[in-house]
């Protein structure tokens, strides 16, 4: 354990303005961690396989620890843990 980043992803699509111009738009966004993006897109995928699904593409902003505190509402690497069976 240690040395994780953490990050703020979103998923989006391409919509249309009524000029006809693309823009893409995101939904809710997922805190997720990894010791680096890919390892992060890795663990997103086998915990949210459905998170990928029909989606144009993803977003991602590196956050410090202390702003993934705060958008998961409680210690985050507890979630984590807990979620990829580091602990019971």
């Amino acid at each position: 354990m240690g040395n994780y980043k953490y990050y703020s992803i979103a998923r989006g699509r391409y919509r249309y303005t009524r000029s006809g111009n693309p823009k893409f738009e995101t939904d809710s966004g997922l805190v997720a961690r990894g010791y680096d993006v890919p390892d992060m897109l890795a663990n997103v995928g086998k915990a949210h396989p459905s998170f990928f699904h029909m989606y144009d593409g993803i977003t991602w902003t590196e956050i410090d620890k202390e702003q993934a505190d705060i958008l998961c509402g409680k210690d985050c690497d507890k979630i984590f843990d807990k979620e990829y069976g580091l602990t019971t």
